[in-house]
């Protein structure tokens, strides 16, 4: 085998390698007639909408299995200082978070109309308001899967998601609600009833 071949055939291997290495899954969006409410005035004092957050999402399944945390001294300094880009955490707040996908997206899809993978996490900011406490959903690093690394990395030598961040859906938003609604016994009065859905 001559230079010149060896020269190609690198370079062919090497432009094998970037083009799969950036082999991502089109993404696609279907957009919703209406966006959904992400916060509620629940008529209820603050601790009692904290008992019905940690009641409805403490145990398994919880919502979607996320780790529900309320935010407190030094784990509420803690978040602030990780996630710069929440300006209103408070103490007395909670945070859902998970380490893998939380499901597939109602509204990213890629080219052959299969959804992508979701990842967020979830900040549940509470504040008193004249007549109850308004529960805010802020969604924390959106973020769908668009394919995978090619070569495995380390330390656990697998190849790695990659994602590409997102505008919030408001329909995992609005389910919380509903879901905070269902523990307090009011959830029809959680307009609208079902969350607004990208199907």
């Amino acid at each position: 085998m001559n230079i010149s071949t060896t020269v190609y055939l690198l370079r062919l291997f090497v432009f094998f390698l970037i083009a799969t290495a950036s082999e991502s899954l089109a993404q696609t969006t279907r957009s919703l007639e209406k966006k959904n409410p992400t916060f509620y005035i629940f008529s209820f004092s603050a601790n009692e909408a904290r008992g019905a957050i940690e009641k409805g999402f403490s145990g398994l399944p919880g919502y979607r299995y996320m780790r529900l945390e309320q935010l407190s001294g030094k784990k509420l300094q803690y978040f602030l200082e990780e996630k710069k880009s929440v300006k209103v955490a408070s103490e007395g707040d909670y945070y859902l978070r998970y380490s893998n996908a939380i499901g597939s997206s109602e509204i990213y899809f890629d080219k052959k109309k299969r959804p992508l993978s979701y990842y967020a996490e979830f900040l549940l900011h509470l504040s008193s308001v004249d007549g109850g406490t308004k529960v805010e959903i802020i969604t924390i690093r959106p973020r769908v899967v668009t394919g995978q690394s090619l070569l495995p990395k380390l330390p656990h030598f697998a190849r790695v998601e990659k994602t590409k961040p997102v505008e919030p859906s408001t329909i995992e938003e609005y389910e919380i609600l509903l879901k905070i609604g269902t523990s307090l016994g009011v959830s029809g009065r959680v307009p609208p009833d079902e969350p607004c859905s990208g199907v």
